[in-house]
């Protein structure tokens, strides 16, 4: 099979390499996109380096050739993670790939080079409604499959991408918030980082001509059994053998 594994590294785990693609493992705290600068500076005021930015973080590091350098801050992203969340990112190495995985995104189906992003998140307390065990969220345009691994993880797909979906959406439709994430009113777990909120992009699935690829994503950052319980993650970041099984399986859920 064509592509690379690469080795992880202490600032951006690179996960995986080919000819169109990379996909790397986002730490929190890491914008993916242009971050506020003054609203930034305003609730750090003693962090006069400003914003860590993904393309710049990748750059970095690598001890690399300058050349290669510049090829890393050409990398297009073609989704994006928020800053609290961790998980897998996909970025395309050349604007063909980028153009053909962003058409997907928008179309879906078999529009482009088809991407599947799934996601575990952890709820701030068990689930207190009924809710089937696999089903759809849908709210103002936003799409998600879901599946339950208990009362208080469930496995998200996105269908639609629009900005803090699957926080809205749990917190909202589900009125049971992710843990930590207080912005949408979630509760703070004592002992963990405040920016780091138990969500997790944790297997992208690819699709380029024939060739199609899966990717599961471990969860390894700040990985000491507190936010993210060990009945869910072993020591490595890599889920149960159950919430594995979910994220590999194909699913047969209406939208």
């Amino acid at each position: 099979m064509r592509g690379t594994m690469t080795n992880l590294l202490p600032k951006i785990p690179i996960l995986y390499e080919c000819n169109n693609y990379i996909i790397i493992n986002k730490p929190f705290g890491v914008y993916t996109q242009p971050a506020d600068l003054h609203t930034w500076f305003q609730r750090y005021p003693g962090r006069p380096e400003g914003p860590r930015y993904l393309l710049d973080e990748l750059a970095n590091t690598f001890k690399r050739e300058e050349e290669e350098k510049k090829n890393f801050q050409e990398l297009k992203t073609v989704h994006r993670l928020d800053v609290c969340v961790t998980g897998g990112m996909l970025l395309a190495k050349n604007k063909t790939a980028a153009i053909n995985f962003s058409r997907n995104l928008k179309k879906g189906g078999s529009s482009g080079f088809p991407l599947k992003r799934r996601y575990v998140a952890l709820l701030n307390d068990s689930l207190k409604k009924t809710l089937r065990p696999t089903g759809t969220l849908e709210m103002n345009g936003m799409v998600t499959k879901y599946k339950l691994f208990d009362d208080q993880c469930i496995i998200l797909e996105l269908i639609t991408g629009k900005k803090h979906q699957l926080r809205k959406q749990l917190s909202s439709i589900l009125k049971q918030p992710i843990l930590n994430d207080v912005k949408y009113g979630g509760s703070y777990l004592l002992g963990t980082d405040k920016e780091q909120i138990a969500l997790h992009s944790a297997y992208i699935e690819t699709r380029v001509g024939l060739q199609k690829r899966s990717h599961i994503v471990p969860m390894i950052f700040n990985n000491n059994g507190k936010l993210w319980n060990r009945q869910y993650i072993d020591s490595q970041g890599f889920f149960c053998a159950g919430i594995t099984k979910i994220l590999t399986d194909t699913w047969n859920v209406d939208v």
